[in-house]
């Protein structure tokens, strides 16, 4: 369960990065922030997407999956339905 959050909480930090490397792309966004060393548009979409990805990736993989886990509706000894907890 730890785990699960810890590397879900991974995955949004990863999902930010992704963002704001695509924020950087805008013409004059890396004048702005003064970067000391010039970055290629074309490498920096390409590393935040792959980043981006990751990111997505991981909040999506450890989202809790079993919430719709069902039960059985006895009516006497019948099973007469399922409902989901």
């Amino acid at each position: 369960m730890v785990l699960s959050t810890t590397l879900k909480a991974i995955g949004y930090v990863l999902s930010v990065l992704g963002i704001a490397g695509f924020a950087l792309t805008i013409p004059g966004m890396q004048a702005a922030v003064n970067l000391s060393v010039p970055l290629d548009n074309t490498i920096l979409t390409i590393v935040s997407l792959v980043v981006l990805v990751i990111g997505i990736f991981l909040v999506y993989k450890n989202t809790n999956a079993k919430k719709g886990a069902e039960v059985p509706i006895y009516h006497g000894k019948e099973i007469v339905g399922y409902r989901r907890i």
